[in-house]
């Protein structure tokens, strides 16, 4: 008996609640919850100002919208004593104090391990800059891997301009599992396997062993020892 009042009971509250209860309808008008992908809104500049001290939003972006394609465009805009650091920890990261290094060692690696070296580049945000020295440019990179995988990055640049127009200090912010991902699956001196032949000396950053520098292997590394 106590159990089926128990039940009467449960079943009573079941239908009370339903007949009291309120559709929810989701307006996506009426929300602030993002329903477009960032990489297909049109851009818009916090500061449209092109009268500035330092450089202006449009600027920039006239500078970087084409990244993937024109890297040389946007590094003779590098000062000769510009400070560039990868951050992180992942086979990018360092300080360089030339930004053509930086470039090879890092974005032009990368290019290698896409299809055809081809990349699509879209700047999502640019702050900052016009009469502040510092500003924020955000990026979001995608391709096709030689693996045929696809592949996106985002990247984030902190840079310091001066009245020059010219980069000054640079420090720039990437998904550091993606970049050990990427290379891992891509460069095969960094994922070799038993199936590889290998014929190239390819030692590190480290270089050769001392004692090698003593046989005519060094000289094969590097003819001018």
């Amino acid at each position: 008996m106590l159990l089926g009042r128990s039940i009467l009971a449960l079943v009573t509250a079941h239908a009370v609640a339903s007949a009291f209860q309120i559709p929810v309808v989701w307006d996506a008008k009426s929300t602030s919850i993002d329903t477009e992908p960032l990489e297909k809104r049109p851009f818009d500049f916090e500061n449209p100002e092109t009268n500035c001290k330092y450089v202006s939003q449009p600027w920039i972006f006239d500078v970087f919208q084409n990244i993937a394609t024109d890297m040389e465009g946007v590094f003779k805009y590098a000062a000769d004593d510009i400070t560039f650091r990868i951050m992180g920890h992942h086979p990018f990261a360092g300080h360089y104090d030339n930004a053509m290094v930086a470039y090879a060692n890092s974005l032009w690696r990368l290019n290698n391990c896409l299809q055809d070296r081809k990349v699509d580049a879209k700047i999502w945000g640019i702050h900052g800059g016009c009469d502040q020295a510092w500003t924020v440019m955000e990026f979001y990179f995608n391709a096709t891997t030689n693996r045929g995988d696809f592949w996106e990055l985002t990247s984030l640049w902190v840079a310091r301009w001066g009245e020059d127009k010219k980069l000054h200090e640079v420090r720039t912010y990437v998904d550091a599992g993606q970049i050990i991902k990427t290379l891992m699956d891509n460069e095969i001196y960094f994922n070799s396997s038993d199936r590889v032949y290998h014929s190239d000396f390819v030692p590190g950053p480290a270089g050769l062993p001392p004692w090698m520098n003593k046989t005519g292997l060094a000289k094969e590394v590097n003819p001018e020892l």
